[in-house]
């Protein structure tokens, strides 16, 4: 979890947004004894940059618009009951999950090759077609977005044992939306996020 800070005044004097560039949230580079933020020390990421800034200059600046890196955490299930049927046939379940400290990375870069997806996978039993969820994910990500797809390339490094009940390809899918979400800086709600995760698998809004 991230905690995020407004923003300080100054930040705003220090930073030129450029165009589409928006600012995501600020977070303390160091906080005193009582845990107050150091204003005059701090990261600022955009959707496009993160910036290092102290006492009202920047220090560093990395740009982040083309790659971003995501962990992708498995989950477990601490409780699970069947409590029904659903109408088409699938079960309804009452379920306590909880993630764990086992990821996949996932990243996901902006290619500029023209509206293509290209998915890699170090664990070469994994589909990396249409068939993989962070494909489907990328794909109805920008089908519910709207946004121009100008060519994306996904590599997923897997650490997650497959097929192990661990939610590796919900994981995997939660990373790939969040990614394009900060790429685009199409900045949905989690609400949203949930509602496109939903389509691609019941785990998948728990992942995000």
């Amino acid at each position: 979890m991230i905690l995020r800070y407004e923003l300080p005044k100054e930040a705003e004097q220090v930073i030129s947004l450029t165009d589409n560039e928006r600012i995501y949230y600020a977070v303390p580079v160091d906080i005193d004894d009582a845990g107050n933020f150091l204003e005059d020390s701090f990261f600022i990421v955009t959707n496009r940059r993160l910036f290092v800034v102290e006492k009202g200059s920047i220090k560093q600046e990395y740009d982040v618009s083309k790659c971003i890196d995501v962990k992708a955490e498995a989950k477990i299930n601490l409780m699970l009951d069947i409590v029904g049927r659903l109408e088409n046939g699938y079960h309804n379940l009452w379920m306590v999950m909880q993630s764990v400290d086992l990821y996949d990375t996932v990243a996901v870069e902006r290619t500029g090759a023209g509206g293509g997806i290209r998915l890699t996978c170090s664990d070469d039993r994994l589909p990396t077609d249409e068939t993989n969820l962070a494909f489907k994910a990328a794909r109805t990500f920008f089908e519910a977005t709207k946004a121009a797809n100008d060519g994306i390339s996904i590599t997923i490094n897997k650490a997650i044992p497959f097929a192990a009940g661990l939610a590796g390809g919900s994981a995997d899918a939660a990373a790939t939306l969040l990614a394009l979400d900060r790429l685009y800086g199409t900045r949905l709600k989690m609400r949203t996020l949930n509602k496109i995760g939903l389509t691609l698998g019941a785990d998948v809004p728990f992942c995000l």
